[in-house]
């Protein structure tokens, strides 16, 4: 692999992961920012707002003419797989540290 398609390859893959990322980090902040909505209502929604933005800014990335030029993978499938990651984000309960799953 030269140089230019390594570049190209690892762009795309840290968008997946930033992507996957965002998704958890909104479903942690639903999940356990209770808390932080009835002390600090302005924080949880700067928190909750940069991640609505992210998972925006890599849906457009992905379905940018750009995305084309670095990658053969197909966008919208691509889109598709992650959407639905990110429901089943949101349908799963993620456990506070110490309990188990029932």
């Amino acid at each position: 692999m030269k140089g230019y398609e390594k570049l190209a390859a690892d762009i795309v893959k840290h968008a997946i992961i930033d992507y996957r990322k965002a998704c958890l980090d909104l479903r942690l902040l639903t999940d356990r920012g209770a808390v932080m909505r009835l002390t600090n209502r302005a924080k949880y929604e700067r928190k909750h707002n940069q991640c609505l933005l992210e998972i925006k800014s890599i849906e457009q990335f992905i379905a940018s003419p750009y995305f084309g030029i670095l990658t053969s993978m197909n966008p919208e499938l691509l889109l598709k797989t992650l959407r639905e990651e990110k429901r089943r984000y949101e349908c799963q309960r993620i456990l506070k540290s110490g309990e188990t799953p029932q």
